[in-house]
C-alpha cells in the first residue's frame, strides 16, 4: 500500500503558505501606510512654526461717544395764521410777503370811520361831564346843589370814560398787529376785500428758536440725557 505526496497533508502546506502570504502582504502595506502618516505629519509643523512679521502697540482705555441716529422735522416754537376779530372792509396792508416784522407793527387796517367817528363824540361827552363834575364839586360843600347832583355827575363821567375805553377796543380791533416777532407768509388778502372774522390773512412763523420732532425706539431711552 502506497502513500499519495499530493494529499490531503499537501494541500494542507499549500494554505498555510498562501496564509503567511498574504499576513506578510497586510503587515508591509500597514507599515507603509504608518510610514507615509508619519512623514506627513512630521512635516506638519515645519509650516504652522513658519517665520511671521509681528507689530506690538500698547493698549490703552478711552471714552467712545454713543451716538443715536434718528430723522427729525424742525417745528417752529410759535406759529399763528393772523385773522381779524371783527368784520370790515380792507383799507390798508402794510407788509410784503415774506418780510420780517416785529411784534405790535400794524399789517393790515380795516374801515373804522365810524368808530373813530362815535369815539370822538364820546370823548366830547366825556369833557362835557368832566366839567359839569368840577362845577358841582364847587358848589356842593355849600349847599348850593344837592349832593345828589353831584353823585350823578361823577357817574355820567365814569359812563363817558367807559364809552370812549369801548371804541378804543372797536377801532383796535380793526387794526391787525403781529403779536410776536417773525417772518410772514403768503398774503391772502386783497386791498377793499371785506374779510369776516377767522378768514385767514397771513402766517406769522417765529424761526429763532426752532424745535426738532424725532423719534427713538423706546428702549433707547434710558441713553438720552439733557444736552446730549
Amino acid at each position: 500500500m502506497s502513500t499519495d505526496p499530493s494529499g490531503p497533508l499537501s494541500g494542507l502546506r499549500t494554505n498555510r503558505r498562501t496564509f503567511i502570504i498574504t499576513i506578510i502582504g497586510i503587515i508591509v502595506l500597514f507599515a507603509i501606510l504608518f510610514g507615509w502618516r508619519s512623514a506627513r505629519f512630521s512635516a506638519q509643523p515645519q509650516a504652522d512654526f513658519a517665520a511671521v512679521d509681528v507689530v506690538a502697540m500698547v493698549v490703552t482705555a478711552q471714552d467712545v461717544p454713543s451716538t443715536l441716529d434718528a430723522v427729525g422735522t424742525f417745528r417752529a416754537v410759535s406759529e399763528v395764521m393772523l385773522s381779524p376779530e371783527v368784520a370790515g372792509r380792507v383799507t390798508a396792508i402794510s407788509f410784503e410777503s415774506g418780510s420780517n416784522v416785529r411784534k405790535g407793527t400794524a399789517l393790515v387796517q380795516l374801515y373804522d370811520a365810524p368808530e373813530q367817528a362815535d369815539k370822538a363824540a364820546a370823548e366830547a361827552r366825556a369833557k362835557l361831564a368832566q366839567t359839569q363834575l368840577a362845577r358841582s364839586q364847587r358848589l356842593a360843600p355849600s349847599g348850593a346843589e344837592p349832593r345828589r347832583v353831584l353823585d350823578e355827575r361823577q357817574a355820567e363821567l365814569d359812563q363817558a370814560i367807559a364809552a370812549v375805553r369801548q371804541l378804543d377796543a372797536r377801532i383796535t380791533q380793526k387794526s391787525i398787529r403781529a403779536p410776536f416777532s417773525g417772518t410772514l407768509g403768503v398774503r391772502r388778502i386783497n386791498p377793499g376785500q371785506y374779510l369776516n372774522p377767522g378768514d385767514p390773512i397771513v402766517t406769522l412763523t417765529a424761526l429763532d428758536p426752532l424745535h426738532i420732532e424725532f423719534t427713538l425706539p423706546q428702549q433707547n431711552l434710558s441713553r438720552l440725557t439733557a444736552g446730549s
